[in-house]
């Protein structure tokens, strides 16, 4: 009787057809009908108003592991290391994203985002669109487990276009279940190192402020908040252990604040010794792969060669970094030309240097031979100046098919061709269409050594 007066409840309350926002979608200070302002007050109802912290940026290196992070959305790739180091300790994070930038953190812990079924088998209106979620309830050993606390009281959620997790061990909270019977996991979560509470949901409109109107989705989000901030409010069941609860975070010294953080946000400092120059480094790649991404729609402007540029000169630099704290000594850029300016070692100056409109759009081409050079290099463990043939070749051997191989081998010939003629003083303005194709394949090649599993191979 309780899940038909629900059933009826959503039914009447979908008729009335909310208004066009005009505000972002998921503004904490939003009251339009896809804003989080109702979503902010509940949070406040439950931690208290001077520990819910609503801001634009966060500076992990002032967290502590009594705090808690709503993260909603990201349209930035996140702090990854920060993020982790921070579950490890006993931090919580609720990760709430359907079609953001977060799937790079979340593949940290074996879950992958995917497209919802098709055909659920329960929705709202008979909308696929709007697929009607449940408990998840756990079987172990023919015996029922229960369901998770987070979904306490709750026996309806609807959502709205979706996303779904395939996790290997987190615990599922909610599914939705197809007309097949097989269940897909909407919200998931874990114990991190028996400590931090992880806390993952596909489908971020869940707790709009129109879809809080839903008794079940209320209950939902107070359950996630009470999830995260609480202490002992939960019996905690390891994903790996079903006989136990997991220890308890460490009591703490004070009360944690709860950060509510939405769409574009910045991320500050660091947490602890987390930060590392690699992550920097695979945060450049996707970005400047992502920018590359927008060129085949709007075409290559002069404007995108250079930001291309100075995110590449980034790249290269901490890349030098980390090599050089292996070898105690910072390398030259591989276009140092006496008594260029941009052969400078500081990225200040080098980013300088490559926005100017006085500069050789060339030099963004040396840019990226140098980055694609230690790419190879770095997997291959190979010595950077080996020539473009031999850089090919023990590509290919170690598992780089043979036709990015060969394309290794002609873009590094090109570049080098263009850095010969700098060097002997020759002009060598390279074209927009040059520009564009020979950036094309780098960040083609980029993403196919990072992707391939490229390995180096001891000669017998």
């Amino acid at each position: 009787m309780t899940v038909a007066l629900l059933s009826v409840s959503v039914t009447a309350s979908a008729q009335r057809v909310p208004q066009p926002a005009s505000e972002e979608p998921f503004a904490t200070g939003s009251s339009q009908w896809d804003g989080y302002a109702e979503l902010t007050r509940l949070a406040q109802r439950e931690v208290g108003k001077e520990l819910v912290i609503l801001a634009k940026r966060i500076n992990y290196s002032e967290l502590s592991p009594q705090d808690a992070l709503i993260i909603v959305r990201p349209t930035q790739r996140l702090n990854e290391a920060s993020l982790n180091a921070f579950l490890v300790e006993g931090g919580r994070v609720a990760l709430l994203d359907d079609y953001g930038r977060s799937e790079p953190f979340l593949n940290n812990f074996g879950i992958r985002s995917l497209p919802p079924p098709s055909a659920p088998a329960d929705t709202l209106r008979h909308n696929a669109d709007l697929p009607i979620s449940v408990p998840s309830v756990q079987v172990t050993a023919n015996a029922l487990r229960g369901r998770h606390p987070v979904a306490a009281g709750v026996e309806r959620v609807v959502t709205n276009h979706p996303r779904v997790f395939a996790h290997p061990d987190l615990t599922p909270v909610l599914e939705i279940v197809d007309q097949n019977g097989k269940a897909h996991a909407l919200a998931v979560t874990g114990v991190i190192a028996q400590k931090g509470r992880l806390f993952a949901l596909g489908d971020p409109s869940v707790f709009i402020n129109f879809m809080l109107r839903y008794p079940d989705n209320r209950k939902l989000a107070s359950g996630m908040i009470r999830y995260l901030t609480e202490s002992r409010a939960f019996q905690i069941k390891s994903p790996q252990s079903d006989a136990a609860p997991a220890p308890s975070p460490p009591k703490s010294t004070g009360p944690g604040r709860l950060f509510i953080l939405t769409n574009d946000f910045d991320e500050l400092g660091s947490y602890g010794n987390s930060e590392r120059v690699q992550d920097r480094f695979d945060a450049a790649l996707e970005e400047s792969w992502q920018a590359l991404k927008d060129v085949g729609e709007n075409g290559l402007s002069k404007s995108m060669v250079l930001g291309l540029s100075a995110l590449i000169a980034a790249w290269i630099f901490f890349s030098q970094v980390q090599r050089a704290l292996r070898s105690h000594r910072l390398l030259a850029p591989s276009y140092t030309l006496s008594p260029a300016l941009a052969g400078q070692v500081g990225l200040a100056s080098r980013i300088s240097v490559l926005r100017s409109k006085y500069a050789n759009p060339t030099l963004s081409l040396l840019e990226l031979d140098a980055v694609l050079r230690d790419a190879v290099t770095r997997r291959l463990k190979q010595d950077g100046g080996a020539s473009p043939a031999r850089l090919g070749e023990l590509a290919r051997k170690a598992g780089l098919n043979q036709d990015d191989a060969n394309l290794l081998k002609q873009t590094l010939t090109e570049f080098q061709v263009y850095a010969q003629r700098l060097t002997a003083r020759k002009r060598s303005t390279a074209s927009e269409k040059e520009l564009k194709r020979l950036h094309a394949q780098a960040m083609h090649l980029l993403n196919a050594i990072e992707t391939n599993k490229m390995t180096h191979r001891s000669s017998p």
